[in-house]
């Protein structure tokens, strides 16, 4: 793994609904997953973020809390989406990617 894309803040002004958050145009499928760091950083404790890898069907890896973090290995070849259930909720995340197929 050769790549990072430093730790990454968004603030959203409005409640979230499956939206993009890390494109997997951005990144090489390769042989060797990828690495992404999640994590809710949202001021108020009933904040949420949930997780879901971009399908046809979207599949969910699970819901942030108040202050929660998840670090996990991804191909790169789907989208990962959140969606959020307040307004003004910050979400910090980055990715650890190597560059060329290995």
């Amino acid at each position: 793994l050769d790549q990072f894309t430093g730790v990454n803040t968004i603030i959203y002004a409005a409640t979230q609904t499956e939206t993009n958050l890390i494109a997997a145009a951005d990144y090489v499928d390769t042989t060797v997953a990828h690495k992404v760091y999640i994590r809710n950083a949202g001021t108020s404790t009933s904040c949420t973020v949930e997780v879901d890898i971009d399908s046809t069907a979207n599949e969910p890896l699970g819901k942030l809390y108040y202050n929660d973090w998840c670090f996990f290995p991804w191909m790169g070849t789907k989208d990962i989406d959140i969606s959020t259930n307040e307004v003004g909720i910050k979400v910090e995340f980055a990715v650890i990617s190597q560059s060329v197929v290995s």
